[in-house]
């Protein structure tokens, strides 16, 4: 049994990951997997955190998507991913651009993407983190995207590869001291 200390967890509001098959249809070769290559290829952890742009590219199969993708050992986003994905999904539907099935294969492997990501809650802290004054221009879920990357990298003690397409979001991002991934 654990003692209460009255200190927050460094895990707190951080939900943990399952490891999937593919997220692209069908059983993926070995090194498809996200963070299997990462794993094999070196001894030094690859941690990212993703922004939605970054796993909205190959949801929908379009060009320029993250090198990397996949290639990582954990990858963290804010639960917010899931809304601003499904938001996507749902626009595309509206707007005539995909029909039923694209809509659920699409809403499918999100699902399966999903998986392979530990979100952290948008909490308090969270919501007080992206309040406070930025060094550069951020708009709100930006902002949102960048307080739990904060969150993780204060509370777990780990330095996050921070990934966008956004790049007014990636010069925030190392305006705050991460290294940035990006296409």
């Amino acid at each position: 049994m654990q003692r209460h200390t009255g200190r927050p967890s460094p895990d707190r509001g951080i939900e943990s990951s399952r490891r999937i098959e593919a997220h692209q249809g069908g059983a993926p070769a070995e090194d498809d997997r996200p963070g299997h290559a990462a794993r094999r290829a070196s001894a030094r952890p690859v941690i990212v955190y993703l922004d939605s742009s970054v796993v909205l590219r190959p949801l929908f199969a379009q060009p320029g998507r993250l090198r990397s993708w996949g290639k990582w050992t954990t990858a963290y986003s804010s639960e917010l991913l899931g809304v601003e994905c499904r938001r996507a999904i749902d626009r595309l539907r509206l707007e005539g651009l995909y029909d039923d099935a694209q809509v659920a294969r699409a809403a499918q492997e999100l699902i399966q993407i999903e998986r392979t990501i530990r979100r952290v809650r948008l909490s308090r802290s969270i919501i007080h983190e992206a309040s406070k004054t930025m060094p550069t221009i951020v708009k709100t879920l930006d902002a949102i995207h960048l307080a739990s990357a904060i969150l993780i990298r204060e509370r777990r003690g780990i330095e996050l590869l921070f990934s966008t397409h956004d790049t007014q979001q990636a010069i925030a991002a190392r305006a705050l001291g991460f290294t940035t991934l990006e296409s």
